[in-house]
């Protein structure tokens, strides 16, 4: 605090009736400002157990709760030995469950990076089996049975290495001030979104 006074002697007080250090009226800002979005995704993150309040930088929190949805589940084990392969550049014989097959493959796989779809967490690799690189969700590898040295360069990986942008944009069947809010809602420009994303997604 001493530092930080030092820095900006007109931006804090101390108020000795709570006892501590509050922003004054002139309070101007030293440090980058976090955005709204950080705030609410740290808020939420408290509400929902990702991480600890007490690890928290948010000071007052208002009220604030949350739908539930049922969670995904993950293997430490796997994630580790996944993470493992990709960190050293190895082979791992699984036992995978697709949505497409009633049988568990085995497959041996050569994993290089992991993706989000905002729901799951997947593992991007070259299916040896196949031979061809695709994505497998974490939780449908049921089991790892051996590793060896990789032979496959993930630069190989077209779709992961290439970018195209999503356009969104609003029903054009909406009226008007209908439009004018899924706009707003998107942050679209000229009634647009423009989204960059890996063409494997």
């Amino acid at each position: 605090i001493a530092k930080y006074t030092e820095l900006a002697p007109n931006n804090l007080e101390y108020d000795r009736s709570s006892k501590t250090y509050v922003a004054t009226q002139d309070f101007q800002a030293v440090f980058p400002q976090s955005s709204a979005h950080q705030y609410l995704t740290e808020l939420l993150a408290t509400r929902t157990g990702i991480i600890d309040a007490s690890s928290s930088f948010l000071g007052a929190v208002p009220e604030a709760d949350f739908v539930p949805r049922p969670g995904r589940t993950l293997d430490e084990t796997i994630v580790a030995a996944v993470i493992k392969a990709i960190r050293e550049k190895l082979s791992i014989h699984v036992s995978y469950q697709s949505m497409t097959s009633l049988e568990v493959s085995k497959r041996l796989l050569s994993p290089h990076s992991l993706g989000h779809d905002g729901s799951r967490w997947h593992v991007r690799a070259y299916c040896h089996n196949r031979k061809r690189f695709s994505d497998f969700v974490l939780i449908r590898i049921l089991s790892l049975d051996g590793i060896e040295e990789c032979s496959v360069d993930p630069a190989q990986d077209t779709q992961w290495h290439t970018y195209v942008t999503l356009i969104l944009a609003a029903n054009p069947e909406l009226e008007t001030p209908k439009k004018r809010v899924v706009e707003r809602d998107y942050g679209m420009r000229d009634g647009e979104a423009e989204l960059p994303c890996r063409q494997a997604f």
